[in-house]
């Protein structure tokens, strides 16, 4: 095929970037006045929006459609410079809203539109000239019929000259060969040669025709109406396709006219290119429109600050806790230690041990008193010599601590022995109970019991 004259980008690629305000339409089978939008696709504007397309490239044209009614008010910027706007008194499909030849470079065109519910902006697509150096091999592509296609018949100029070729030779043909998915053909309704609608047919690949309706919209209003859809395709498997297209209409019918052909390339939206750099209303001087329905005005939700909140209480509500046990724990522990020492948590079995001191104050006195302590049952037989002889040494500050408490008057080692032969008997009792009595001349001492902390 001829080398290519222009690319296309459609509103659904993702290079256009869009503000907010927009409606996006996939499914579009007939434009606002009844024409084809290029791939069924177009986006709508209703409030204050805008867009804008970033390329490399010396020529950019926005096509867009407009309803013959109401018009809405839009402006074209290229690189933050406003163009000179355009004014239609009618409304139609594929109008160029904004054209502009520029030096081969980076360039970034942006558009402000003041729609409304009853004045809408509809975008088709964007068509501009790629640099030489530009990669192109993935982009839509413009050819001109007169070196991509072969014509067959009676083919004849259209006025104004380069505008395309016409016929209203029955069975007269064009042959093209694209490589591509599908192929889009571009018209041209002239209404100084109108006539009644006919049709046409295309085959692919020698298939079964194809056959699409041949009119002509133009009017009074609209004598002239370039860069029509007059029919596009299916979409087929990418690669080399043969195009034929046959007129059956006559010279009293509105004419088969063609003034370009647009070649797709791929069905999938392609990833925005990194070189892109979009501008934004704000860097445009005169812009003062904004989108309406901006989705940045939610407020954020406070989720992190709850739920950091409630587990900090929790974490302090634990640490307390612990603090509360740990202390009543070491309040516990500090009311025990007067009988740490004795560590004597068993009941004791029947045993009866010597005391190593004396009720006198005088160790040296202690085994010349050979005081014999008998122990209530309970005292544990088997401790070991250490734990005995802590035992003893409660037992005897206990007896240093109750007996002259308890005996008036303990009689001494010499009245003892005057009055008895033997030494006095010291008891040590388990229990609180009932003491029986004993005789007069009794050497026994009874001893209260020492309890074992619980």
């Amino acid at each position: 095929m001829a080398t290519p004259v222009g690319a296309i980008v459609d509103d659904s690629d993702p290079a256009v970037r869009y503000s907010e305000g927009w409606l996006a339409n996939t499914s579009v089978t007939v434009g606002p006045n009844g024409q084809i939008p290029l791939y069924n696709s177009l986006h709508v504007a209703q409030s204050n929006s805008d867009f804008s397309f970033s390329f490399n490239g010396s020529f950019v044209s926005v096509m867009g459609s407009m309803l013959p009614s109401s018009l809405p008010r839009w402006s074209c910027f290229i690189d933050g410079v406003e163009l000179l706007s355009v004014s239609f008194t009618d409304g139609q499909e594929h109008l160029p809203l904004c054209s502009q030849s520029l030096g081969d470079g980076h360039h970034t065109i942006t558009v402000l539109t003041n729609a409304t519910q009853d004045s809408p902006f509809w975008l088709d697509y964007i068509q501009y000239d790629p640099s030489s150096s530009e990669n192109t091999d993935d982009v839509d592509k413009v050819f001109n019929p007169g070196t991509a296609a072969v014509m067959v018949g009676k083919w004849t100029p259209l006025l104004p000259s380069g505008s395309g070729v016409m016929t209203r030779d029955k069975s007269s043909k064009v042959q093209v060969q694209f490589n591509g998915v599908s192929l889009t053909w571009l018209g041209v309704y002239n209404n100084n040669v109108s006539g009644p609608s006919t049709t046409a047919t295309y085959t692919i690949n020698g298939s079964n025709p194809v056959t699409f309706p041949v009119n002509n919209f133009a009017s009074n209003s609209t004598p002239v109406m370039f860069d029509q859809i007059v029919f596009q395709t299916a979409n087929y498997p990418r690669g080399l396709h043969n195009l034929e297209v046959t007129y059956e209409g006559d010279s009293h019918m509105a004419p088969l006219t063609l003034k370009s052909l647009i070649v797709q390339n791929i069905t999938e939206p392609r990833s925005t290119p990194a070189s892109s750099n979009t501008s934004s209303p704000s860097a445009i001087p005169s812009a003062t429109i904004s989108p309406s329905n901006s989705g940045s005005n939610h407020r954020p939700h406070a989720s992190g600050p709850i739920a950091g909140g409630a587990v900090g209480g929790f974490l302090l509500l634990i640490i307390t806790s612990l603090c509360l046990i740990l202390w009543k724990r070491r309040k516990s522990k500090s009311g025990l230690e007067p009988f740490g020492s004795l560590n004597v948590i068993q009941p004791f079995n029947d045993t009866q041990y010597r005391t190593s001191d004396s009720c006198s104050s005088s160790p040296t006195n202690s085994k010349a008193s050979g005081i014999t302590i008998h122990t209530s049952p309970g005292l544990r037989g088997d401790l070991l010599l250490g734990k005995q002889q802590r035992i003893n040494e409660v037992i005897t500050s206990n007896l240093r601590l109750h007996i002259p408490s308890m005996v008036p008057s303990i009689p001494t080692t010499s009245s003892l022995s005057a009055t008895s032969s033997r030494s006095p008997e010291v008891r040590m009792h388990e229990d609180s109970g009932l003491r029986l009595s004993q005789p007069e001349h009794a050497n026994v001492i009874d001893i209260p019991p020492i309890y074992s902390p619980v």
